[in-house]
């Protein structure tokens, strides 16, 4: 499941479940949600997501995100926590505090994610025979 949330802690929408295939990662669903010139893919349930996301969001928006979506494209500012290239000893200050704001805001989407699995149901893999249900 990809979910987002707002700073205020509301989660806006929850996408998926997509399958753990080569097909369906991070990159490949958030290229294909933030980018009009991506091609549609065999799930209609992403086009529907994309229109949703971009008749809410302009350009001007910022997402965050973890390390998954680290070379990602689209129409969205993308911020995720950098990592340190070859040959470094450590971040310079600037990507330094990117990252710890970045991880800050993660925080809260990450506690939101255990309120979520809070309930039995939600706490371990669903069965897809009850997803028409939900």
């Amino acid at each position: 499941m990809m979910g987002v949330m707002l700073l205020d802690g509301r989660w806006f929408d929850m996408y998926g479940p997509y399958m753990s295939d080569g097909s369906d990662n991070d990159e490949i669903i958030w290229n294909t949600l933030s980018d009009e010139s991506e091609e549609e893919r065999k799930s209609n349930d992403l086009y529907e997501q994309r229109k949703e996301l971009q008749s809410t969001f302009t350009r001007t928006d910022m997402f965050v995100a973890d390390r998954g979506f680290t070379r990602c494209k689209g129409k969205w500012a993308l911020c995720t926590p950098d990592s340190i290239c070859k040959g470094e000893k450590q971040l310079s200050t600037m990507k330094a505090n990117q990252t710890r704001c970045v991880t800050r805001i993660r925080n809260g989407i990450e506690r939101g994610f255990g309120r979520l699995k809070q309930w039995k149901f939600a706490d371990f893999v669903v069965d897809t025979n009850y997803l028409p249900t939900i």
